[in-house]
Order: structure tokens, then C-alpha cells, then sequence
């Protein structure tokens, strides 16, 4: 079964069933936190900024958080659009491609083409006009991702442009926008937004997400490969993609680093980065032998690496190793 018929039929059961003994277990997951806080905010119209860190995949999140509002009352029109086409683009082309993807998703008609937008007041008076025809119809949520990708200069447009049309229209708004991206930055500051971390799949969450992919399995090979990689989606979604191609969930340190192929050498690649100031690699190395700590300024490159998070459950403030794997990495390089 494909993994989103499998996720429309667990969330069909979980509507209609009178009791779910998992519900504690649902109501504790950080990443089903997550899905629920970004629905709510949608639910509410409010816009929603997620921060996606490294290999956290958010398009399979954003996917299946598309059907959720596609399902849930009120019934929002939702579409996912990535920007990671735009990697190194220029600023024109950032801009006729957000242009004709509003306009497409909206269905609304534009006065002339697309590239009319050749400069920055080209643009806001283009997406002005865009949004301002977005009145009736049925309300619309377009999930922006991969906004680090995209031009600064063009998603501060978008942005400054999307923040004075809400302003001037209040709840009426029929578009509502989400702004995915893996780097936090203060342009992403939107007034009334909800404010959302990706966070990585805790405990039975991860158990659960490779069972998405693979179906029933035994549960201690499965705690086995949680314990080695922790709850990274992109490992764990990594991992049942071989298992279903080789017909077997690999278990040990070494099956698992080669099972992971080009991640694997993403994830050497940023420990050697990190390795090669000896700050950073100072501060990974504590982190990995002392569990979490109070948060520094030098843990934000960190986690731009993808190596360490922060903690959201206890005392605020802290950040920790994302991965047991990273952690016997960080303490392998200084021995």
C-alpha cells in the first residue's frame, strides 16, 4: 500500500473510532504537535511560518498536511509549491515564478503576462492585484517551501507585499500563505503568523513513521535502527526505502551508514565542515558527551548543519545532539 493511502486510512479510522488508545501517545508526539499547531493556525487564518531543518522532509510534512486541511471542516484549497527551483536564479525569475504560481493556484486572471514584473515595484504592483482579486470562492492555503532558496530580495517583496494586503483586508482574506524554510531569519517575523518548528519524530513516533513505509514489522528490529539514527525523517525514510528495495531492515552501525548511501556522506561532509573549527567541533563534542545544554551563539551554525536542535520539552533554552549517530561520530572524531 502506498505510504499516503496508508495515512488516509489511519486518519479515517481515528475520526470514526469512538476511543483510540493511542490518543496519549498522538497528543505527546513533538512532530504530530507540530502538524496539529500549523493546521490550527490554517483553520484560523492565520499565516504560518516552519522552520524545516536539515533533513527533516518537509515536503512529505507539508503533503500530507495538504490532505489534512483538504479534510478537516472548514475545507481548505491547498497546494504546495517549492522554491528550490530558484537556487541561484536571478532576481527577475524569482519573481515571474512566484507571480505565475499564485496566479495559477488562485485561478484568477492577470492583466498582461507574468514578466511584467521586472523590478521590485514591477512586482508588488503585480501581487497587489493578485491578491486583491482573491474575494470569493472557497478559502485557498498556497505552502511555500524552500523559501531559503529563493532571492532575498524577492521573498522580502512577497513578504512585505502578502503582510500590507492582510492588513488591509483582516479576516476577510480568502488566501492564507505558509513560508517554509530551514533558516530562521528576522524577515520571517510576520505579524499575527504562527510560529512553527518541524521537529524530528520522538521515540514510538519514528517506530511508527517506518511503519508507514514498510507496513508490520517486528518492533525490536525496528527500535534497533531508531536507536542508531534516532528520529531524523530523512534517515529513517531513507532506511525503509532500502529495506523495501533489498527486502530487509538493516540493523547494525555499519549495514545502516551503508544503507543510507548519499546521505551518509552528506552527514560526514557536515561533521568534517564542523570538525574543521575547532570551536564548533569543541562544542559538538560536549554536547554528544553531556546530553543537552544551555543554548550558545555558536550553536545556530550547528544547527544549520542539522547536527544539533533544540529541546522543547523541560527547561527552554537548550539544545542537544539531533542523532545518536551524530553523537558517536562527534566523539569518534576527537579519539
Amino acid at each position: 500500500m502506498h505510504r499516503l493511502d496508508r495515512r488516509l486510512r489511519i486518519l479515517r479510522e481515528k475520526r470514526n473510532g469512538a476511543f483510540d488508545r493511542d490518543q496519549y501517545f498522538l497528543e505527546r508526539a513533538l512532530r504530530s504537535r507540530a502538524a496539529r499547531k500549523a493546521r490550527h493556525a490554517l483553520r484560523c487564518n492565520r499565516p504560518v511560518v516552519l522552520i524545516t531543518p536539515r533533513w527533516s522532509r518537509s515536503a512529505e510534512f507539508l503533503d500530507d498536511l495538504v490532505t489534512d486541511v483538504k479534510l478537516g471542516k472548514p475545507s481548505i484549497e491547498a497546494r504546495t509549491l517549492s522554491l528550490h527551483p530558484m537556487h541561484d536564479r536571478p532576481v527577475h525569475e524569482a519573481w515571474t515564478w512566484i507571480v505565475r504560481g499564485i496566479v495559477e493556484f488562485c485561478g484568477v486572471e492577470l492583466e498582461g503576462p507574468a514578466g511584467q514584473a521586472v523590478d521590485r515595484r514591477g512586482f508588488r504592483n503585480v501581487m497587489r492585484d493578485v491578491f486583491g482579486k482573491v474575494r470569493t470562492g472557497r478559502r485557498r492555503a498556497l505552502f511555500l517551501h524552500g523559501l531559503e532558496y529563493m532571492h532575498f530580495e524577492a521573498r522580502n517583496d512577497l513578504i512585505q507585499t502578502f503582510i500590507e494586503w492582510r492588513e488591509q483586508v483582516g479576516d476577510e482574506a480568502r488566501l492564507n500563505l505558509l513560508f517554509g524554510s530551514s533558516v530562521d531569519s528576522p524577515d520571517l517575523m510576520i505579524p499575527g503568523s504562527d510560529r512553527v518548528i518541524l521537529a524530528d519524530f520522538e521515540g514510538a513516533e519514528a517506530t511508527e513513521a517506518l511503519v508507514e513505509h514498510l507496513g508490520p514489522t517486528d518492533v525490536e528490529r525496528l527500535e534497533k535502527v531508531v536507536r542508531v539514527v534516532g528520529g531524523v525523517p530523512a534517515l529513517l525514510a531513507r532506511l525503509a526505502e532500502e529495506a523495501q528495495r533489498s527486502g530487509g531492515l538493516v540493523t547494525t552501525r555499519a549495514e545502516i551508514f551503508r544503507a543510507l548511501g548519499n546521505l551518509s556522506d552528506e552527514i560526514r561532509g557536515a561533521m568534517d565542515i564542523v570538525n574543521s573549527d575547532a570551536h564548533l567541533a569543541e562544542r559538538l563534542e560536549h554536547l554528544a558527551q553531556y546530553g543537552p545544554m544551555e543554548r550558545e551563539e555558536r550553536d545556530e551554525i550547528l544547527e544549520r548543519a542539522g547536527l544539533v536542535q533544540t529541546v522543547t520539552w523541560g527547561r527552554p533554552g537548550r539544545v542537544r545532539v539531533r542523532a545518536p549517530v551524530f553523537a558517536e561520530l562527534a566523539l569518534a572524531a576527537t579519539t
